[in-house]
């Protein structure tokens, strides 16, 4: 959102997004204990939510700003070719260490310094330091008893930090009940990826 609002005041048109490398190509680190016989299978299952997921943020926080996001990673070109490169490439193994991403780190080691290609990843949240600007402010304006209240108003949702607090209580301020307010029926409607 804040990306895409600054391209906007800059003037640009288009911005290119990295969404779908970790779903191609096993990025995210609750892949690294899963066995490489079922690796394809889950990295499937997230390929398949990105519509509802990733690309849909993606797509709401861009145009909202009418800039136009390309997702390079997921031209069908790239999808069927990291579908073609075995697990064990994907997600490298040597004794307790895992190297996420490996071949397209690799990919991109022929094009980049080192630095760039072999960088461990990072959430965008945590990575840009907003993560912990935001936890701050979380704290400073939801005491215990408030948090207490929102869980206890809400008991499907666990509610249990000012940050999950200031979430849910912003999300109902400007959506409300719209969407739901059981946290397992929005799993099961595929409205929210983790039960």
């Amino acid at each position: 959102y804040l990306v895409a609002r600054e391209a906007k005041r800059l003037g640009l048109k288009v911005l290119l997004s990295g969404e779908g490398a970790d779903e191609l190509f096993g990025g995210y680190d609750e892949f690294q204990n899963i066995p490489d016989i079922f690796l394809d299978s889950i990295l499937m299952q997230y390929q398949a939510d990105l519509g509802v997921s990733e690309c849909l943020r993606l797509d709401r926080c861009s145009m909202v700003h009418s800039i136009e996001s390309r997702v390079p990673f997921l031209c069908t070109s790239v999808i069927r070719r990291s579908r073609m490169i075995l697990p064990s490439e994907k997600i490298k193994k040597s004794g307790l260490l895992s190297i996420c991403k490996y071949a397209l780190r690799q990919a991109a080691a022929e094009v980049l310094p080192r630095e760039f290609s072999d960088r461990s990843k990072e959430e965008f949240s945590h990575g840009s330091g907003i993560s912990s600007q935001l936890n701050l402010i979380a704290r400073r304006m939801y005491s215990n008893e408030k948090i207490a209240q929102i869980a206890q108003k809400h008991p499907s949702f666990c509610i249990s930090t000012p940050s999950e607090a200031w979430f849910l209580d912003r999300w109902l301020s400007i959506f409300g009940d719209s969407i739901g307010l059981d946290w397992k029926e929005l799993a099961r409607r595929g409205l929210v990826r983790q039960p």
